[in-house]
Order: structure tokens, then C-alpha cells, then sequence
């Protein structure tokens, strides 16, 4: 995830070219507050929409694996 810490606009550079990928972001109560799904990529880029300083998770699935990481937003 590059810029981290990030303004609210972030990409998850996912390496090789993937067929399918999608990210979740949530807030820290699990709210989820944006969501994209892509295929044939390789970055996918995020924008928090109003993004509030703090800590937010960033769920990742790339072809089914899923990873998690955690973004600040400043």
C-alpha cells in the first residue's frame, strides 16, 4: 500500500497482473466504508471518501488468497 500514511487516496500495487482482486477498506468498528473489484490488474487504487485521521484495515483478496493490512490516514 503506497502512500502509507496516505491523505485517503492510496493504491495496493499487487505485483503480477492478477485475474481477480478487490479490496475492503473498514474503519476501526469494522464499518466498511469502500470497497473496490477489479480483474485483469495489477494496482488497485483507493479513495476513502471524507477520510477522518486515523487507523483504517485494508482487506485484500488477490485470486482468492486474502490478506489484511492496516493504513494510516493523517
Amino acid at each position: 500500500i503506497h502512500p502509507n500514511p496516505s491523505n485517503g487516496t492510496f493504491d495496493i500495487q499487487l505485483g503480477d497482473l492478477v485475474k481477480s482482486a478487490s479490496a475492503c477498506v473498514q474503519d476501526m468498528v469494522g464499518n466498511t466504508i469502500f470497497h473496490i473489484h477489479q480483474s485483469e490488474v495489477s494496482v488497485l487504487p483507493c479513495q476513502i471518501p471524507n477520510a477522518k485521521p486515523g487507523v483504517y484495515f485494508v482487506i485484500v483478496d488477490r485470486d482468492g488468497t486474502k490478506s489484511s493490512h492496516k493504513i494510516v490516514v493523517q
